[in-house]
C-alpha cells in the first residue's frame, strides 16, 4: 500500500494561484508508517515549504501529501490521502460529461444540479400532522411530481439526460474514469455526473488529474482528486454510495430489487 523506497514518481506542488501547480520528478528515498500516518522522504532540491500540499503520482496510484521538513536525506512529507487506502467508494456506470478547465479559467464551485427543491419537507409534514386533509395531501403530491418534472427538464438542459454512461469509481475524495481526450498529469477537469437515486440527482465537480494511465486502445484512465466539496454535494455522494452498498448486500443475500 502506498509507494515503496526507490519508486520513481511525479510530483505536483500546489501554488498560491487558484488551481495552480508546479511539477517535476523525484525518487522516494524512504517510506515509514507511524500509527495511521505514512511518511516519505523524497529526493530533490525543490523550493517547497512546510505545509505545502503535494500530489505524488505514478500511473496506478496517487497520494495527497503535505511537506513537513527538509534535512540531509531530502524532503520529508506526510500522507493526507492515499488512493490505495480508501475503502468507502463504489464503481458503477453513470451518465457523465467532462471538460478540461483552461489555464487561468475560474472554475465554478461544486454544486448540485437541480431545478427544483425536493419535496421531502412536504411529505414529512403530511406524515407528522394527522390533521392534514386529503386536499392538502393531493396538492403536496402534485407539487412533488411537478418538482420531479422540472428537475428532469433541468438535467436535460445540463446535457446529463443524453450523456453516455461511463464506468466511474466514485468517492467523496475523487473519481477514477476513462477519458478519450488527451489528458496530462495535473490537468484541471470539470465533471458532471447523474446519480440514480430515488429521484435522479446531478452533481457538478472540479478536480485535478492526480494520475494518468495510458490504455492500450488509446484512451486514458484518470484518477481525479476533487476540490473541496460543498456539504450538500458530499452528502448526496455518500447517500448514493450507501444505496449501491445496500443493493450489493441484497444481491449477495439472494434478494432482487
Amino acid at each position: 500500500m502506498g509507494f515503496k523506497t526507490s519508486d520513481e514518481i511525479l510530483w505536483g506542488a500546489e501554488t498560491p494561484s487558484p488551481g495552480g501547480w508546479t511539477s517535476g520528478r523525484a525518487v522516494t528515498r524512504s517510506a515509514a508508517e507511524t500509527g495511521a500516518t505514512r511518511t516519505y522522504v523524497l529526493s530533490g532540491d525543490e523550493a517547497w515549504h512546510p505545509g505545502q500540499r503535494l500530489i505524488l503520482s505514478r500511473p496506478d496510484l496517487y497520494v495527497l501529501a503535505e511537506v513537513e521538513s527538509r534535512d540531509d536525506a531530502g524532503w520529508r512529507v506526510r500522507t493526507l490521502f492515499d488512493e490505495s487506502a480508501q475503502t468507502f467508494c463504489v464503481e458503477d456506470w453513470l451518465p457523465a460529461l467532462t471538460r478540461r478547465i483552461k489555464p487561468g479559467e475560474r472554475s465554478a464551485s461544486s454544486r448540485l444540479l437541480t431545478g427544483a427543491a425536493p419535496d421531502t419537507d412536504a411529505e414529512r409534514f403530511i406524515l407528522e400532522d394527522s390533521a392534514v386533509g386529503k386536499l392538502a395531501g393531493m396538492l403536496a403530491e402534485l407539487n412533488g411530481k411537478l418538482n420531479q418534472v422540472i428537475n428532469l427538464i433541468y438535467l436535460g438542459g445540463e446535457g446529463l439526460m443524453q450523456a453516455p454512461p461511463r464506468r466511474v469509481r466514485l468517492s467523496v475524495a475523487g473519481a477514477v474514469l476513462r477519458l478519450e481526450e488527451p489528458t496530462d498529469f495535473l490537468d484541471r477537469l470539470e465533471i458532471k455526473l447523474l446519480l440514480p437515486l430515488a429521484h435522479p440527482v446531478g452533481v457538478l465537480l472540479q478536480g485535478t488529474a492526480a494520475r494518468v494511465r495510458p490504455l492500450q486502445d488509446g484512451g486514458v484512465e484518470v484518477g481525479l482528486h476533487f476540490d473541496e466539496l460543498d456539504n450538500d454535494v458530499k452528502n448526496v455522494i455518500i447517500q448514493y454510495e450507501l444505496s449501491v452498498q445496500r443493493k450489493l448486500i441484497r444481491k449477495k443475500r439472494g434478494f432482487d430489487d
